[in-house]
């Protein structure tokens, strides 16, 4: 480095020193994005306590895999009761190591549960929604709490869901289907299927690794009702949903998103801008929390 560039590494530092000193007189602490990830495993499982503790910062806490929730949309507990297609498929491949895809849970939920409309998706049919509500398709999934439009929140799922199937294997778009619902072209139902079932095997025999990369962990935005805290999985589905299979109880979430109080639904943003009405967004907000899924979502194992 030239005597130029360490003489304004030098200013830098300095500057970036007394800026955290004035602050940190007055109680404020400079926070660097990108720091590992706070892990506050035995300290607590309260995701609000939790949520105190980090500030800003992503935490670690163990969370009760049954206050989860997986799949998009449908809001599924993870746990061996609920009709959970991906638990259930992991059950019945671990009974039978020679189950394929076609005999499995997994092909007929996605035969089953084929929603057209995001109304559909969100439990929401039969009520008198927002005209932009009404007219948004599947993958227009957004959630009350949120502030994308359903036209924003397309655009983000099929980008995420075309990498996600690059990575792997499939070099194919959104019009193939994806993990949430059907319909679904069979090479993406079959990547869906040899990834459930790679990870659990990895989880059966190695232990569950996890990491402070960013996809080194289960992630998922807490839920706050009147009696405790769900977990809506954000990434990781296919992990919790083997830990579940594998009979595991807890498992470590990593939390990077504000915790979404059922109390403050008239301040969030999509209940502002009246996409849902109050009603609408607790009642999806509800059911989520219940882990019960749309009254159209119904298949058999």
């Amino acid at each position: 480095m030239s005597s130029h560039g360490s003489a304004l590494s030098a200013l830098k530092r300095n500057a970036r020193a007394t800026i955290s000193s004035l602050l940190g007189r007055v109680g404020v602490e400079l926070v660097r994005t990108g720091k590992a990830v706070i892990d506050l495993r035995g300290v607590t499982g309260d995701p609000v306590e939790a949520a105190y503790r980090a500030g800003l910062r992503p935490f670690l806490i163990d969370v009760p895999l049954a206050s989860c929730r997986v799949l998009p949309g449908s809001g599924f507990a993870c746990a061996a009761t609920a009709g959970n297609p991906f638990v259930d498929t992991l059950i019945a491949y671990g009974a039978d190591r020679q189950l394929d895809y076609e005999h499995s849970p997994l092909a007929g939920f996605y035969a089953a549960w084929q929603p057209r409309t995001l109304v559909a998706v969100l439990g929401l049919d039969g009520l008198a929604v927002s005209p932009e509500l009404g007219a948004a398709p599947p993958l227009g999934l957004v959630m009350p709490w949120q502030a994308w439009t359903p036209g924003e929140a397309e655009k983000r799922w099929a980008s995420f869901i075309e990498l996600d199937n690059r990575e792997h294997g499939t070099k194919v778009g959104i019009g193939a289907g994806w993990k949430a619902w059907g319909p679904i072209e069979p090479a993406v139902a079959l990547q869906e299927f040899r990834r459930l079932t790679s990870i659990y095997d990895a989880i059966a025999r190695e232990g569950y690794r996890r990491g402070d990369a960013p996809d080194g962990d289960i992630k998922g935005v807490v839920l706050l009702g009147g009696d405790g805290f769900r977990v809506l999985v954000t990434a990781g589905h296919h992990r919790a949903s083997a830990l579940t299979a594998l009979g595991k109880d807890n498992a470590p979430i990593r939390i990077d998103n504000p915790v979404v109080r059922r109390s403050e639904a008239g301040a969030w943003p999509n209940v502002r801008s009246g996409l849902f009405s109050e009603a609408q967004a607790l009642a999806v907000f509800d059911r989520l929390f219940a882990g019960a899924q749309p009254a159209g979502c119904r298949w058999s194992r």
